[in-house]
């Protein structure tokens, strides 16, 4: 009975069910250039090279990324990669990452962790005061001075004004430091 079960391709066969044209579309198939974001899996140790010309949604036939790639060039997840794929069922396999965030992988050198790094205390201080301005910049320069470099953060109930308090903020600092990049962050913002 086993005996007659491997013949057919039954559950104790080597060949578990899967077709001849399958296993050869995997192992074969034409060079690919592909490139996108990676996506890991952490339970898997692999990832997915999702396309951010489709918003990075998932599909089934994006570039799978094997683990010893990922381990190979300490990749964590979130880096832009262009590779060389191999062609297969249902998605191509990266073969060798040519680029990590469009440097060569030669002159890649992985980030270094957070926990790892040195914080730096704000030094320059940013004057978030116009002539003629608002008198709350004035208030919050005195009381909670903020510098070059500085994460802030605005607590209070809803309808206090935060939003407005962050706008004359933001317009101090780009009137008064030009050369300053800034980034506004709403979380949890009600639409009203």
């Amino acid at each position: 009975m086993g005996r007659r079960r491997r013949q057919r391709g039954g559950r104790g066969s080597k060949g578990s069910g899967r077709s001849k044209s399958t296993s050869a579309a995997r192992t074969g198939g034409a060079s690919l250039e592909v490139a996108g974001v990676l996506e890991l899996d952490a339970k898997a140790g692999k990832g997915w090279l999702r396309d951010p010309a489709r918003h990075l949604v998932p599909r089934s036939s994006d570039p799978i990324v094997p683990r010893d790639l990922i381990r190979k060039h300490a990749l964590r997840g979130g880096e832009l990669i262009r590779a060389t794929a191999r062609g297969g069922s249902p998605a191509p396999q990266v073969q060798r990452i040519e680029a990590i965030e469009d440097v060569p992988v030669e002159a890649w050198k992985p980030p270094t962790p957070l926990q790892e790094t040195v914080a730096v205390d704000p030094d320059e201080r940013l004057r978030i005061e116009t002539p003629g301005g608002p008198r709350e910049m004035w208030v919050v320069s005195l009381l909670t001075p903020i510098g070059r470099g500085q994460r802030a953060l605005i607590v209070a109930p809803p309808r206090t004004g935060k939003t407005i308090l962050l706008q004359q903020m933001a317009h101090g600092i780009t009137t008064n430091h030009p050369d300053v990049h800034m980034i506004v962050l709403l979380i949890d913002e009600r639409p009203e």
